[in-house]
């Protein structure tokens, strides 16, 4: 299973005006590390906990899938689209199709009469 990011959020959770203001920052010669300060805190509390604080794009590729695809550690999702690959031949998957389901933060997508056979599911 190979998890990759597709578009990175767009935005901090933390506007840069209110982390000077907490910081006591008035000027604005700082302004290029604050925002340092503020990337660098979300990236850490998305390291420590497995999830991301901002919505991100990820392309999830999984070879040869069982009958179910087990996504941990994203926090909540939507699935938008999902595809079968055999070589050079992609085929669109219904999402009408898969039932998805959630354990504790685990996602669980399953297809309802198995996965077609392909390469990869993406």
């Amino acid at each position: 299973m190979n998890l990759q990011i597709v578009t990175p959020p767009t935005g901090e959770p933390v506007a840069a005006s209110f982390a000077k203001l907490a910081a006591r920052i008035t000027h604005s010669s700082e302004d290029a590390l604050v925002d340092h300060w503020i990337t660098t805190a979300r990236e850490h509390c998305e390291n420590i906990t497995g999830r991301p604080i901002r919505a991100a794009t990820y392309l999830l590729t999984v070879e040869n899938p069982d009958a179910q695809v087990i996504v941990a550690g994203l926090g909540a999702f939507t699935v938008t689209a999902v595809r079968a690959v055999t070589g050079s031949t992609t085929t669109e998957i219904a999402l009408s199709d898969l039932t998805i389901g959630w354990d504790y933060s685990r996602m669980i997508i399953e297809h309802g009469s198995g996965w077609p056979a392909a390469d990869r599911i993406e």
